[in-house]
Parts: C-alpha cells; structure tokens; sequence
C-alpha cells in the first residue's frame, strides 16, 4: 500500500512553552523521518505525553484525536 502514497506528515509535538517538529515523508514506499518544522501534508498537534502515549502503544492515536488530546490539521488528496 505504501508504494502507491507520497505525503509528508509533520508532528507538532508541545513540551512546555516549546515545540519540537517531527517530519514523516512517504514517497511510493520510501519513509524517512526528519527534525523539521518543513510543510507538510498533514500536521498533528500534541502534548508530548500525548505522543509518548502513542508512540509506546498506552493509547491510540485515534482516540487521543476523538477526546481533543491531539489535533490534526491538513489535507488529503
């Protein structure tokens, strides 16, 4: 499946009164992942425990989305 997307996803991950970018780039199967604040084809927008959460599998991305824990902002084409 992943041969057939090109996007970039960037994360907007808040720690405090900063903010550390993320950026995931699919381009027909290649991922890469990069420190960047680059645009990017969709933004998701979360406190780093949020992500942490995620990332270690305590909570679904998806649900931390539904109760406005993460936000996401972007298009898809």
């Amino acid at each position: 499946m992943l041969r057939r997307l090109s996007a970039t996803v960037r994360c907007d991950i808040l720690d405090g009164d900063r903010i550390e970018h993320r950026v995931v780039r699919s381009d027909h199967g290649d991922v890469r992942v990069a420190v960047s604040d680059e645009p990017a084809d969709c933004v998701i927008i979360a406190e780093r425990v949020v992500c942490d959460d995620v990332v270690t599998g305590r909570t679904n991305a998806l649900a931390a989305l539904l109760r406005g824990a993460a936000a996401v902002d972007g298009t898809s084409s």
